[in-house]
Formats: structure tokens, sequence, C-alpha cells
């Protein structure tokens, strides 16, 4: 089968080169690989790229979703793959994705397993919902944990990488461009859903997605006030659609936490998210785990995914008394592996952590470093 892969670019030569370049070591040469150049600033694309690329180049930002739809345009492969800039691939990442495309036809679309480049951990593995938020699991995981270590079947994933058949992304209708900054990818895997196919995470397609583990990440800096309107477009657009399917996620990690290690019958429950569902959260943490709780305490933050909270900041110094374990909320489980000093202040030994993205650990071990 022919096959295409297709790359926006708006700016960062260099990244591109270099993205180009790992590409070209890797993949087969018959590949076809369209670079979509689109920027208002001429300077951007005055360069020209080596025979194997065809560079497309628009004078003006197309955004994400009409660069990719046009990409596929004008690939002649049967199969298509979305691949953005900043991706950074060291294997082959390219063939374990289209063996699992290919393995069913039921497959409708394939995306990788994505790190971060700051810390080798898990920033992408699949999408997952609440009625009000974008959900990712495993997020802050280690590369080498076995939850992140097979296949899975999502509800959807990110494009950035993303393969499928072009005769389904087209039928479909591609990438919506009224999401011109973020969410068409989401909305893409619910439309692959409606017509009764199916998203897929192949483990063993491994790249690094610098994305926005980067503090001068260019797509933020220069269109983030697109950001709310292509959320509120997809909520719109997809809410009918939206189950709090985390849940799901969370029945799997939760139950399998408790094959090795020990749960307590009661905890008190410590609310340290952003999440106005933490109540929720509370619910079916209590019924997975088969535990109890003695409260529900709640100290809401201010912003979302903080990322480094101190707890003797954050709560009443009285809680170092507590008798009884903590269970912390927290948006991201990552958030509390500074707070050496609160191990010194209280016996955590038996304290736990559960955050939105539906990861449990000890509180000790997150401190630690070993989770």
């Amino acid at each position: 089968m022919k096959q295409s892969i297709v790359m926006p670019y708006h700016r960062n030569r260099d990244m591109l080169l270099y993205t180009l370049s790992l590409i070209d070591r890797q993949l087969p040469q018959d590949i076809e690989i369209i670079v979509v150049g689109n920027s208002d600033n001429p300077e951007d694309l005055a360069f020209e790229l080596p025979k194997r690329f065809r560079f497309i180049k628009v004078r003006r930002s197309l955004l994400y979703s009409k660069a990719v739809n046009l990409g596929v345009q004008e690939a002649s492969g049967e199969i298509i793959t979305l691949c953005d800039q900043d991706i950074f691939g060291y294997q082959d990442w390219y063939t374990p994705m289209r063996n699992l495309l290919l393995s069913n036809k039921a497959v409708g679309a394939v995306s990788s397993k994505m790190l971060n480049p700051t810390n080798n951990r898990i920033i992408e593995c699949g999408l997952m919902y609440t009625k009000t938020r974008i959900l990712h699991p495993l997020r802050g995981v280690r590369a080498d944990h076995h939850w992140c270590g097979f296949d899975r079947e999502v509800p959807t994933s990110t494009s950035a990488t993303m393969m499928m058949r072009k005769d389904v992304y087209q039928a479909l209708g591609g990438m919506d461009e009224d999401m011109p900054y973020c969410c068409s990818d989401c909305d893409m895997g619910f439309k692959v859903r409606a017509a009764g196919l199916q998203n897929w995470i192949c483990a063993s397609s491994v790249v690094y997605h610098r994305g926005s583990s980067s503090l001068k990440n260019g797509k933020r800096s220069s269109f983030s006030h697109l950001l709310t309107d292509s959320q509120h477009m997809f909520f719109a657009k997809n809410y009918h659609r939206l189950q709090p399917d985390i849940q799901n996620w969370m029945q799997y990690t939760l139950k399998d936490f408790r094959k090795g290690y020990p749960v307590e019958p009661a905890y008190h429950f410590v609310n340290l998210s952003s999440f106005g569902e933490y109540e929720w959260y509370a619910d079916n943490i209590k019924e997975l785990l088969g535990t109890g709780f003695y409260d529900i305490h709640t100290f809401p933050q201010k912003e979302r995914d903080v990322s480094g909270l101190q707890l003797y900041d954050e709560l009443p110094y009285s809680y170092m008394n507590l008798t009884a374990p903590i269970l912390y909320f927290v948006d991201l489980f990552l958030s509390l592996q500074d707070n050496a000093i609160w191990e010194r202040m209280r016996d955590i030994h038996q304290d736990l952590v559960v955050d939105s993205h539906g990861n449990i650990f000890p509180l000790a071990e997150i401190i630690a470093g070993q989770c």
C-alpha cells in the first residue's frame, strides 16, 4: 500500500530539519513525506528541503487543522500519518503503528506512546474524559511501567502522531477547521468511533513529543488566544458524546494497585485538585479501592495542573497529627514529588495519592522518586 506522512510546519527550521533527518534515517524511501509550510512571515519559508521531501509552501498561517487537511488532500498514500514537527523518534516508531492499523479492519486510527523529553515519563498515551475535562491517562508515569506496556483501545488520542487510512480520514471530513488550535484530534477520535471504528495506542511505537513540555512552545506563544475558542467548539459539538470514561481506566489502575499494595480500611480524603468533580472521583476511588473515608476535606487549587504543591503550605499543621492515613487527590501526582519535609512532619507510610488522570501511588514513593 502507498503510504504518506503529513507534517505541518510553521516556524523553527532547525527543529524541522532535525526531525526530518530522524525520519529519513528510519523510514523506507518509498514512504512519501509532505511538509505543509505555512506562515505569514516569508523568512520562515525561505529555504528548500532535500529531494526526498515534498515541501508545500503557503504564505499565510493556516493553523493546524487546515494545514494537515491540505497535506492529506495532496498525499498519494492509501495510509496517511500525521506527524508534528516536534516529534523525535530514535527507534522505528512507524512500523508498529502500521502493523496495528492493518491488523484489523475495525482499527480506525493509531497513535504512538509519547514521552516527555524533560523526564522520560509519559506525556501522551490516549485521551479520556469527564463531563468537563480532557484527561491524559498515564501522564507522568515512567515509560517502563507495566501500565503502559501493552496496546490499548482508547476513546480518542492525539494527532501528534496519528495513522489512518486516507479514505477513512476523508470520509470523516478530516480535522474540523472550526477547531484551529487544539481539540480537532479529540473530535476526530469521536468521529472514528461514530463510524463504528476504534482508536488505539501502540505501546511499541515510542516517540518524544516536545509539545507542552517546552516553555518556548511556538504554537502556544503565537496562537494561545485561540485555545479557548477551540475548546468551546469541541465541547459544544461533542458534549452529548462525553462520558466520564476515566472511570474505566481507574478501574484498571486502582484494582491493579491493590494487588501489590495494602489498602487501609479508611482514609481521610483530601482534595488538592482544581476539579469541581472531586466528589465524583471520591465515590469512584472508594468503590474501586474497597475502602472508606472518614471525611472529605477540600483545599481547591485556583490553577490547573499546578506543578509543585507544598503540603505544609496547603494543609493545616494539624494534619501532621492525624493518626488515620490520608488519600490526597490532585490534578497531577508528580505535583507532590517535592515534599521531603512533609515526610519528617508526618508519618506518611500509609498515605496514598490519586490524580485526575487515574494514576495511584504511595506518597512516600512519589517523594522518593520511585514511581
